[in-house]
Protein backbone atom coordinates (compact mmCIF):
# COMPACT_ATOMS: atom_id res chain seq x y z
CA UNK A 1 0.00 0.00 0.00
CA UNK A 2 1.33 3.19 -0.80
CA UNK A 3 1.06 6.52 0.99
CA UNK A 4 1.66 9.91 0.03
CA UNK A 5 2.31 12.97 2.18
CA UNK A 6 3.12 16.43 1.26
CA UNK A 7 4.82 18.33 3.95
CA UNK A 8 6.22 21.99 4.32
CA UNK A 9 8.26 24.02 6.52
CA UNK A 10 9.44 27.32 7.09
CA UNK A 11 12.68 27.66 4.56
CA UNK A 12 9.97 26.98 1.87
CA UNK A 13 11.19 23.76 1.33
CA UNK A 14 8.16 21.20 0.03
CA UNK A 15 8.81 17.60 0.75
CA UNK A 16 7.57 14.56 -1.16
CA UNK A 17 6.86 11.92 0.77
CA UNK A 18 5.82 7.88 -0.41
CA UNK A 19 5.64 5.33 2.07
CA UNK A 20 5.85 2.38 0.02
CA UNK A 21 3.99 -1.25 1.51
CA UNK A 22 7.10 -2.71 2.40
CA UNK A 23 7.69 0.12 4.46
CA UNK A 24 10.34 1.80 2.95
CA UNK A 25 10.30 6.04 2.49
CA UNK A 26 11.80 7.88 0.18
CA UNK A 27 11.90 11.60 0.72
CA UNK A 28 12.35 13.51 -2.77
CA UNK A 29 12.98 17.10 -2.46
CA UNK A 30 11.38 18.63 -5.01
CA UNK A 31 12.75 22.69 -4.96
CA UNK A 32 16.01 21.16 -5.43
CA UNK A 33 14.95 19.45 -8.31
CA UNK A 34 12.71 21.92 -9.74
CA UNK A 35 15.82 24.56 -8.88
CA UNK A 36 18.13 22.00 -10.78
CA UNK A 37 15.61 21.71 -13.81
CA UNK A 38 15.01 25.72 -13.76
CA UNK A 39 19.25 25.62 -13.83
CA UNK A 40 19.18 23.03 -16.86
CA UNK A 41 16.26 24.95 -19.03
CA UNK A 42 17.91 28.24 -18.64
CA UNK A 43 21.42 27.02 -19.62
CA UNK A 44 19.42 25.06 -22.66
CA UNK A 45 17.98 28.64 -23.43
CA UNK A 46 20.87 30.45 -23.21
CA UNK A 47 22.36 28.65 -25.41
CA UNK A 48 19.81 28.30 -28.28
CA UNK A 49 19.43 31.77 -27.75
CA UNK A 50 23.71 32.55 -28.57
CA UNK A 51 23.45 29.50 -31.70
CA UNK A 52 20.37 31.94 -32.72
CA UNK A 53 22.53 34.84 -32.46
CA UNK A 54 25.28 33.09 -33.79
CA UNK A 55 23.42 32.23 -37.43
CA UNK A 56 21.61 35.96 -37.33
CA UNK A 57 25.18 37.74 -37.82
CA UNK A 58 25.01 38.50 -41.57
CA UNK A 59 27.71 36.88 -43.60
CA UNK A 60 30.44 39.90 -44.75
CA UNK A 61 33.36 39.39 -46.19
CA UNK A 62 35.55 41.05 -44.06
CA UNK A 63 38.22 41.55 -46.55
CA UNK A 64 41.38 43.09 -45.49
CA UNK A 65 41.95 46.82 -46.47
CA UNK A 66 43.16 47.93 -49.35
CA UNK A 67 46.56 49.02 -48.74
CA UNK A 68 46.51 52.96 -49.13
CA UNK A 69 48.54 54.20 -51.75
CA UNK A 70 49.15 58.21 -51.72
CA UNK A 71 49.54 58.97 -55.13
CA UNK A 72 49.67 62.92 -54.23
CA UNK A 73 48.97 63.35 -58.10
CA UNK A 74 46.01 65.43 -59.99
CA UNK A 75 44.54 65.00 -63.05
CA UNK A 76 42.99 67.48 -65.32
CA UNK A 77 41.65 68.95 -68.48
CA UNK A 78 43.42 72.35 -69.56
CA UNK A 79 41.98 73.98 -72.55
CA UNK A 80 38.50 73.51 -72.60
CA UNK A 81 36.17 71.90 -74.82
CA UNK A 82 36.60 71.30 -77.85
CA UNK A 83 40.52 70.98 -77.38
CA UNK A 84 41.03 70.11 -73.77
CA UNK A 85 44.13 68.08 -72.88
CA UNK A 86 44.42 65.82 -70.19
CA UNK A 87 47.27 66.44 -67.78
CA UNK A 88 48.64 65.11 -64.24
CA UNK A 89 50.81 66.74 -61.82
CA UNK A 90 51.44 66.30 -57.84
CA UNK A 91 49.66 68.15 -55.25
CA UNK A 92 51.55 71.04 -55.52
CA UNK A 93 51.71 71.59 -59.18
CA UNK A 94 54.96 70.18 -60.05
CA UNK A 95 55.85 67.79 -62.31
CA UNK A 96 52.89 68.78 -64.84
CA UNK A 97 52.78 66.23 -67.95
CA UNK A 98 50.96 66.04 -70.65
CA UNK A 99 49.27 62.45 -71.04
CA UNK A 100 48.32 63.22 -74.89
CA UNK A 101 45.45 60.83 -74.85
CA UNK A 102 44.31 59.40 -77.96
CA UNK A 103 40.47 59.35 -78.05
CA UNK A 104 38.31 56.79 -80.03
CA UNK A 105 37.54 59.33 -83.17
CA UNK A 106 37.18 63.04 -83.38
CA UNK A 107 37.90 64.58 -79.77
CA UNK A 108 35.83 67.19 -80.16
CA UNK A 109 32.81 64.42 -80.03
CA UNK A 110 33.38 63.96 -76.40
CA UNK A 111 32.89 65.26 -72.77
CA UNK A 112 35.02 64.55 -69.67
CA UNK A 113 32.69 63.95 -66.93
CA UNK A 114 35.05 63.03 -64.77
CA UNK A 115 38.09 61.26 -63.50
CA UNK A 116 39.85 58.70 -61.17
CA UNK A 117 43.58 56.74 -60.55
CA UNK A 118 43.28 53.16 -59.91
CA UNK A 119 44.15 52.33 -56.55
CA UNK A 120 48.09 51.70 -57.67
CA UNK A 121 48.26 54.66 -59.85
CA UNK A 122 49.20 52.45 -62.87
CA UNK A 123 45.25 53.28 -65.17
CA UNK A 124 43.56 56.23 -65.45
CA UNK A 125 39.97 55.63 -66.06
CA UNK A 126 37.36 59.06 -67.44
CA UNK A 127 33.64 58.86 -68.01
CA UNK A 128 33.49 60.74 -71.34
CA UNK A 129 30.27 61.41 -72.90
CA UNK A 130 30.00 61.25 -76.64
CA UNK A 131 28.09 64.29 -77.88
CA UNK A 132 27.23 62.57 -81.51
CA UNK A 133 25.07 59.13 -79.40
CA UNK A 134 24.49 60.98 -76.24
CA UNK A 135 25.55 58.11 -73.95
CA UNK A 136 28.38 58.25 -71.78
CA UNK A 137 31.20 55.90 -71.31
CA UNK A 138 33.90 54.31 -69.06
CA UNK A 139 37.15 54.45 -70.71
CA UNK A 140 40.38 53.33 -69.26
CA UNK A 141 44.03 53.80 -70.31
CA UNK A 142 47.74 53.68 -69.01
CA UNK A 143 49.39 56.35 -66.57
CA UNK A 144 51.31 57.46 -69.48
CA UNK A 145 47.99 57.96 -71.22
CA UNK A 146 48.53 55.18 -73.99
CA UNK A 147 46.41 51.79 -74.49
CA UNK A 148 42.71 53.62 -74.41
CA UNK A 149 40.34 50.73 -73.47
CA UNK A 150 36.40 51.25 -73.66
CA UNK A 151 35.66 49.28 -70.13
CA UNK A 152 32.16 50.09 -69.72
CA UNK A 153 29.33 50.65 -72.80
CA UNK A 154 26.70 53.51 -72.05
CA UNK A 155 27.80 53.97 -68.20
CA UNK A 156 29.34 56.81 -65.96
CA UNK A 157 31.69 55.93 -63.16
CA UNK A 158 31.30 57.17 -59.45
CA UNK A 159 34.07 55.51 -58.15
CA UNK A 160 37.27 53.25 -58.25
CA UNK A 161 38.65 51.29 -55.71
Amino acid sequence: MRKLFIKSDNSNVIQLMIFFSFGEIKTLNLMKKLFMSSLVLFFFAVSIFTFQLACKKELRADLPPLPSTQLNKLIYVVNGYPNYEVWTSYYDGSGAKNLNVQFPGNKSNYEIDGFHFSPDGKKIFASLYDLTTKRSSIYSWDGDGTNMKKVVDNGMMVSVH
